[in-house]
């Protein structure tokens, strides 16, 4: 009952940002298992925390405290953690890496999955510079696809700003959605070559994260 509450007042809030049916219709939802009480409903912590994808909570002081992603000096990012591990060549890499600075995971064999991945990447110096170098061509997929989804999406109701708006020059606007979705097209031709590039030594990989990246859904079941 009070997840439903909160569900409704979640929901509530979008609608008051004109944003409700965007978001709502990615269907991108994610339970979230608070750390404190399911550890102590499981007894076992360690057996908990292998069967679940859990992350660290960590609030904003633990985060300034630590000087995650803003030293304690001036507030920028000079010598703070992120700085220090941030060499990702793609805007969305960039925003995951901080997602995972800020919720460290907490389950022992996604860890051990991470730092096989790492291995992995270390052991190709050479395809790894190859994937560097496609990266960069890559736009901001992530934001692209959900700009593509608002705009296509039928659920729009009549009441939000955008079906009364009146566009002076439309034309430019349309060209610019038209560009948005080529764009996003010549991204996933970029993603084919970075899964060729690999395609000969994925079965050797040890990290079951990098085989569902870089392997087609196909053949990865």
């Amino acid at each position: 009952e009070l997840a439903v509450s909160a569900l409704g007042a979640s929901v509530f809030y979008l609608k008051k940002c004109l944003i409700d049916q965007e978001l709502l219709s990615l269907a991108n939802f994610e339970e979230y298992i608070p750390v404190d009480i399911e550890v102590e409903k499981a007894g076992d912590a360690n057996s908990f925390f292998a069967k679940t994808k859990q992350h660290m909570v960590l609030d904003g002081v633990t985060l300034t405290n630590l000087e995650i992603l803003q030293n304690g000096a001036n507030g920028t990012l000079e010598g703070t953690l992120l700085e220090r591990l941030d060499t990702c060549c793609t805007p969305f890499g960039k925003r995951l890496l901080r997602q995972w600075l800020c919720a460290p995971l907490c389950n022992p064999f996604s860890i051990d999955d991470r730092l096989n991945a790492v291995e992995d990447l270390m052991s190709l110096p050479e395809q790894v510079s190859e994937l560097r170098d496609l990266l960069k061509k890559l736009p901001d997929l992530e934001r692209l696809l959900s700009k593509i989804h608002s705009i296509g999406s039928p659920l729009k109701s009549q009441d939000h700003p955008d079906s009364r708006a009146v566009l002076y020059e439309e034309t430019t606007y349309s060209k610019k959605k038209i560009a948005d979705f080529l764009s996003a097209l010549e991204g996933f031709k970029v993603m084919q070559e970075v899964i060729k590039v690999m395609e000969a030594t994925v079965k050797n990989l040890k990290s079951k994260l990098l085989k569902r990246i870089l392997c087609y859904k196909s053949s990865t079941s």
